[in-house]
C-alpha cells in the first residue's frame, strides 16, 4: 500500500475513504453520524447555558462546582470497572446470540452498579471529612452522577449493533429536559447549589432515559448476573481500571490540584478554558467508538487493520489542527466576547490547553488498538506514566503561573503518555511511526 502526503488538511468528504470495507462501511458512518450529530447540539446547547452559569455565578463558585465534577467524575471512571471497550468488543463477538449478550449486559450492570453505590458513599463520608458542609451537599448532589454512569453499558450495547442512534435519542431528550431546568433556575436567579442539583437531575433522567431505551428497542431477555463471568472480566480488565483512572486524573488533576494550591477562583478560569478546549473531543471518540466493532472485525486482515487505523488518525490530525490553529488566534476576543471580563486569564489556558485535543485523537484510537490487541498492560503503563508527568509538573509549575502552569502539565503529560511512550515501547513502535506519519498527513502502509 503507497504512502502518500496530504499538501492540504483532509476534508470531511475523505471520511468515507477511513475504511476500505466492501460491506457496512455505510452503517459505520451513519453510526458515528448519530453519536457526532447528538454530541454536536450537545455541545452547542450546553456551552451556551455553561457559560451562561459560569458568568452567573462567578470564578469562585463555579470553580468549585466544576471541582465537584472533577472529583465525582475520577470515582465514576473506577466504578466502570474497565468494563466499557471490553463490552463492546465482547458483545461484536457473540453477535447473533441474544443470551449471550443479555448475560453481558446483565452482568456488567450488576458489577459497575455495586462498585458505583459504594464509591459514591466514600466519596460522601470523604468530602465530610475534608470540606465544609457547603462544599460536602455540592459533592453529594453532583456526585448522583457516579450511580448513573453503569447505565452506560446500555449505549454500549447499542455501539455494538451500530444502533447508537437510539442511545443518542435517549440521552437527548434527557438533556434537553434538564437543560430547560437550568434556564429556568438561571432566570430565577438559583445560586450554585440549586445548579448542582440540576446537574444530578440531569444524570438520574439520563439513566432513566438509557433503561427505557434497552426495555424498548434492546435485548428483551431477561438474564441473571453471572458473577464468574463478571470476575472473569475484571482478571482481564483490572490494568484498564487503573488506566482510565489514571487518564481522568491527569487531565483533570489540573483542577484538583489548582483548588488546593490556588483557591476556587483559579480553578473557575481553567475550567472556562477547558470547557472551550475540549468542545470539539466529541469527534474522535465519536469516530473511535462507531469504529472500533469494524476494526475487531478486520484484525484478520493485517493491511486493512492497519490501514483503518492510519487512515482514522490522519483525519483526527486535520480536525486537531484546525481546532487548534483557530483557537490560538481568536483566543481573547473567544473569551472576552463569551464570558467577560472576570474570565480573561482564561485566554492564554485555551491557547495552550487547545493542543491537547490531538493528543485526545492519538490516545483514543491507539486505545482502542490496544484492547482489540489484549495489551490492557501497556495501556496502563502509558497511563501511570502520564499521571507521574502530570503531578510531578503540576507541583512544580502550580505555584508561580497557576492555570497556565496546569494547562501546560496537562499537554506535556498527554503527549508523554499518548505519543512518546510508543516509540520506547518496543510493540508499540509501530504506532508510533503511525502518528508520526499522520501528523504529517502520510498514510502509513499495512
Amino acid at each position: 500500500m503507497s504512502a502518500y502526503c496530504c499538501a492540504t488538511f483532509p476534508s470531511f468528504s475523505l471520511m468515507p475513504r477511513l475504511f476500505q470495507l466492501s460491506t457496512g462501511l455505510r452503517q459505520v458512518l451513519r453510526n458515528a453520524g448519530w453519536i457526532m450529530g447528538e454530541q454536536v447540539i450537545r455541545m452547542l446547547a450546553g456551552m451556551f447555558v455553561g457559560i451562561w452559569i459560569a458568568r452567573h455565578l462567578g470564578p469562585s463558585d463555579y470553580g468549585l462546582l466544576n471541582y465537584s465534577q472533577a472529583l465525582t467524575g475520577l470515582l465514576a471512571v473506577v466504578a466502570a470497572l474497565g468494563f466499557n471497550r471490553m463490552v463492546v468488543r465482547e458483545l461484536v463477538e457473540h453477535q447473533g446470540k441474544p443470551d449471550r449478550q443479555a448475560a453481558i449486559v446483565t452482568t456488567v450492570f450488576a458489577f459497575r452498579f455495586t462498585s458505583a453505590v459504594i464509591l459514591y458513599l466514600s466519596a460522601i463520608s470523604l468530602s465530610g471529612l475534608t470540606q465544609n458542609d457547603h462544599h460536602t451537599l455540592v459533592v453529594t448532589l453532583v456526585g448522583i452522577s457516579i450511580v448513573a454512569s453503569p447505565f452506560d453499558c446500555v449505549d454500549h450495547y447499542f455501539q455494538s449493533q451500530s444502533r447508537s442512534r437510539i442511545a443518542a435519542l435517549a440521552r437527548s431528550s434527557a438533556f434537553f429536559l434538564t437543560t430547560g431546568v437550568k434556564l429556568a433556575m438561571l432566570m430565577a436567579d438559583a445560586g450554585l447549589q440549586a445548579f448542582a442539583a440540576a446537574i444530578a437531575l440531569e444524570y438520574a433522567m439520563n439513566a432513566v432515559s438509557l433503561f427505557w431505551a434497552y426495555q424498548r428497542y434492546g435485548l428483551t431477555i431477561r438474564a441473571r448476573p453471572e458473577w464468574r463471568l463478571g470476575l472473569g472480566f475484571l482478571r482481564e480488565t483490572w490494568p484498564d481500571i487503573f488506566a482510565a483512572f489514571s487518564v481522568l486524573f491527569f487531565m483533570r488533576s489540573g483542577q484538583l490540584m489548582l483548588e488546593s494550591m490556588r483557591g476556587a477562583g483559579d480553578v473557575g478560569i481553567y475550567a472556562a478554558a477547558t470547557r472551550l478546549s475540549e468542545a470539539w473531543n466529541f469527534i474522535p471518540v465519536s469516530l473511535a467508538a462507531s469504529a472500533f466493532p469494524k476494526i475487531v472485525q478486520s484484525r484478520s486482515n493485517t493491511a486493512l487493520y492497519y490501514a483503518q487505523i492510519s487512515r482514522l488518525m490522519i483525519a483526527l490530525v486535520a480536525i486537531a489542527y484546525l481546532a487548534g490553529i483557530s483557537a490560538t488566534l481568536l483566543s481573547e476576543p473567544l473569551v472576552m466576547m463569551l464570558y467577560g471580563k472576570s474570565y480573561g486569564a482564561a485566554a492564554p489556558v485555551l491557547s495552550i490547553h487547545i493542543w491537547c485535543g490531538l493528543l485526545v485523537g492519538f490516545g483514543t484510537v491507539s486505545g482502542s488498538w490496544l484492547l482489540a490487541e489484549r495489551k490492557l498492560m501497556l495501556s496502563l503503563q502509558r497511563s501511570l506514566l502520564g499521571l507521574v508527568v502530570s503531578i510531578a509538573l503540576n507541583l512544580i509549575l502550580i505555584p508561580p503561573f497557576g492555570p497556565i502552569g496546569a494547562a501546560w502539565s496537562t499537554l506535556i503529560a498527554m503527549t508523554s503518555a499518548y505519543y512518546l511512550f510508543d516509540l520506547v515501547q518496543p510493540s508499540t513502535r509501530h504506532m508510533f511511526r503511525i502518528k508520526t506519519r499522520a501528523l504529517f498527513f502520510i498514510r502509513s502502509p499495512g
